[in-house]
């Protein structure tokens, strides 16, 4: 989950607004994650444990995305045009 301490916040907000200045496409956001992701490996050892807690954060927040933004949107264009089912 994204809900990590304010002092690691202050700590990293900064990085990411200098990052994400420019208008990124998503190309170059999934170059940014996959490299987080192989430096997290590198640190922690490309083993089982490592590979198997990187597949579960990725779809952690896939689904976070999914109930925090998309549902709301979706349960908009609902009403706004009416249910399909």
């Amino acid at each position: 989950m994204p809900y990590i301490g304010q002092g690691a916040r202050l700590h990293l907000e900064p990085a990411l607004r200098e990052l994400f200045k420019t208008s990124l496409g998503l190309g170059d956001i999934n170059y940014v994650i996959t490299k987080a992701i192989l430096n997290y490996l590198e640190a922690m050892g490309r083993n089982y444990h490592s590979y198997a807690s990187v597949v579960g954060m990725l779809d952690t927040i896939k689904n976070e995305l999914y109930r925090r933004e998309i549902n709301g949107y979706e349960e908009e264009k609902c009403m706004q045009n009416g249910d399909v089912y």
